[in-house]
């Protein structure tokens, strides 16, 4: 078993210094101009669907910067970059809290006065910004579907907000998952669906693969496949050496929902499986000359009956 666990690439954990600033620094950056805009979008645009994909956008985009920074600095520990996701989700919220009160302040210069203000400030203390948190929350501040959501409602619709921004950007923000060549310190190129087989039995295909039966692959690679439910094979391999191969074969299906919009789901057949140098050049000489599908037997129903032309007669 511990012999088949190493054939499978794992994560060194390595978490260069140099990739902690890079991460938190893209973080920061981007959670920062990211939460200006959207406070004030969130505060000005009056349509709720809008809102809530500029939610998920949100978070999205501050976790897509921490990943960035996670990839170009080398990190190889998705726990860590998580935890920097952590991190930068609460401080993106902080931020987006702090421009949407300002924004808050800034159309209404009466609230000002009410909240104790002369004129509207941009501040970052907690108390201030819990105090006037809690005023919104108490008198309401925009309508929805006819009414003004305040108390606990208001609040339920803040923590679901919140939660899409801060999960988005946490889930994003786990590093590069191609495998990282250590020797040549250098991630792996991804080859993605470069290779389509035929579906079957995940268990026993998985099984022959690890035990090194790579045959199978060209007898799936047939071309007779069916595209919305089938395997696709991905390689990893160093751009500079010849010794990190890697291959991931997922298993797809596409599936349509009550709308009829299409949907894939994948299941992971391999992950990262190593691989020898030999079957990556075999399976790359695969793809550049795919296989022809044949065309199904016609049935005996399905000729025609003709007449055997009279030679005598033609003559």
């Amino acid at each position: 078993m511990d012999e088949l666990n190493e054939r499978y690439y794992r994560d060194s954990g390595a978490v260069p210094l140099f990739g902690t600033v890079l991460m938190m620094g893209c973080g920061i950056v981007a959670a920062t101009v990211l939460s200006f805009i959207y406070a004030f979008v969130d505060y000005w645009n009056p349509f709720v669907y809008v809102t809530v994909v500029a939610t998920g956008l949100f978070g999205l985009g501050v976790g897509i910067a921490i990943n960035i920074g996670a990839t170009l600095g080398k990190v190889r520990n998705p726990l860590y970059a998580r935890l920097v996701g952590v991190v930068m989700g609460l401080l993106s919220l902080y931020l987006c809290w702090a421009f949407y009160l300002y924004a808050v302040l800034k159309a209404d210069p009466e609230l000002c006065l009410i909240v104790g203000l002369q004129q509207p400030e941009f501040f970052f203390d907690p108390l201030r910004m819990y105090a006037l948190i809690q005023w919104i929350a108490e008198n309401g501040l925009w309508g929805m579907f006819g009414g003004t959501p305040t108390g606990w409602a208001l609040y339920g619709l803040w923590f679901v907000e919140a939660a899409i921004i801060f999960i988005a950007t946490v889930v994003v923000a786990s590093g590069n998952e191609s495998p990282f060549c250590e020797p040549c310190n250098a991630w792996t190129d991804d080859a993605d669906n470069l290779l389509q087989l035929e579906n079957t039995d995940f268990e026993e295909f998985r099984r022959d693969l690890e035990d090194e039966r790579y045959e199978r692959i060209d007898e799936l690679h047939t071309g007779q496949h069916d595209a919305k439910d089938c395997m696709r094979v991905t390689l990893h391999t160093c751009p500079k050496c010849d010794e990190s191969n890697f291959m991931t074969i997922k298993h797809v299906e596409v599936t349509l929902d009550n709308d009829g919009d299409e949907s894939e789901d994948e299941t992971d057949v391999v992950k990262r499986l190593m691989i020898p140098a030999e079957l990556v050049t075999h399976l790359k000489a695969a793809a550049s000359n795919p296989p022809v599908k044949k065309k199904a037997k016609p049935q005996a129903e399905d000729i025609e009956d003709f007449d055997e032309p009279d030679f005598d007669e033609a003559t």
